[in-house]
C-alpha cells in the first residue's frame, strides 16, 4: 500500500502480515509505504480500511503535461504546503482562498501584507488557527502565489470600480441622525429602502400608505409623503 497515513491508521478484522515498511515523502507530503499480505477471515466477511493522504505521494507521469501550461503562480501554490490547509472555495483549517481574495483588495500595500504573512506565519485574523512560517520560500513565489489568489475575484472588484467610476463626482454622504423622532421630520417624505441581493419584479403593498414600484437590480424605494 502506498500513500499510507500511518500504520495505526489501518484497521481491518482479518489477518494483516506487514513484511516492510518506510516512510516516503513527495510535494512536501509525508506518509508510509506497506508492504504485506492480508489473509481473509474464513467465516465472516473480512473489513479492511485504511486512511490515505490527501495526495499520492507517487509521481503522476500525466501531471507534468496536465499542469505545463498552467501559469507560474498556479504551479507555485500547487506545489506548496497550502493546500494542506486551504481550498479554492470551501474553508477547511485555514480560509479559503476566494474568501481571502474578497477580503483584501487587490493592491501593493494588501500584497505586501499578505506575502509577510505567508513568510512569518500567524494566526487571529481568521480564527485561532495558527498559519506556520515559510522562511525557506523565497519572497518571489510567496508574492506569485499571493497574486494567483487576489486574481480569484478580479472579475467581482473591476465590477466594482466600474461602478464607482460610473458614480456621480464629489457627493456629500451625511451619517443619520439617530435621536430623532419621526414628528421631527414632518412636514417632509419618510423613505423605507429594502435592500435584496436578488432581482424583483414587484412589492407587494406593505401598509395602505405605501406605493408600488416596479424595481429590477436596484434597491427598492418605499416613499409616502406626509404632512
Amino acid at each position: 500500500m502506498s500513500s499510507v497515513v500511518s500504520k495505526d491508521q489501518i484497521e481491518t478484522n482479518g489477518d494483516l502480515q506487514i513484511t516492510n515498511e518506510f516512510s516516503r515523502e513527495y510535494e512536501g507530503v509525508a506518509g508510509r509505504e506497506i508492504e504485506g499480505k492480508l489473509v481473509l477471515c474464513a467465516n465472516t466477511d473480512t473489513r479492511f480500511s485504511v486512511q490515505f493522504t490527501e495526495q499520492p505521494l507517487l509521481p503522476d507521469p500525466n501531471k507534468k503535461s496536465q499542469d505545463e501550461n498552467k501559469p507560474l503562480d498556479y504551479k507555485l501554490i500547487a506545489q506548496s504546503d497550502c493546500k494542506a490547509c486551504h481550498n479554492i472555495e470551501r474553508k477547511t483549517i485555514g480560509p479559503a482562498y476566494i474568501d481571502i481574495a474578497k477580503k483584501y483588495t487587490n493592491n501593493e500595500q494588501n500584497i505586501a501584507l499578505l506575502t509577510a504573512k505567508i513568510k512569518n506565519g500567524g494566526s487571529g485574523v481568521w480564527g485561532p488557527q495558527v498559519m506556520s512560517a515559510h522562511p525557506q520560500t523565497p519572497e518571489e513565489d510567496i508574492v506569485e502565489m499571493v497574486n494567483y489568489i487576489m486574481d480569484l475575484d478580479a472579475e467581482e472588484e473591476a465590477r466594482i470600480q466600474a461602478e464607482k467610476k460610473n458614480s456621480p463626482e464629489n457627493l456629500d454622504y451625511v451619517y443619520a441622525q439617530t435621536d430623532l423622532e419621526e414628528a421631527d421630520l414632518l412636514p417632509g417624505v419618510i423613505a423605507k429602502i429594502y435592500l435584496y441581493d436578488f432581482d424583483l419584479n414587484c412589492l407587494r403593498i406593505l401598509s395602505r400608505s405605501l406605493s408600488r414600484f416596479m424595481l429590477k437590480s436596484f434597491p427598492a424605494f418605499m416613499l409616502r409623503a406626509t404632512t
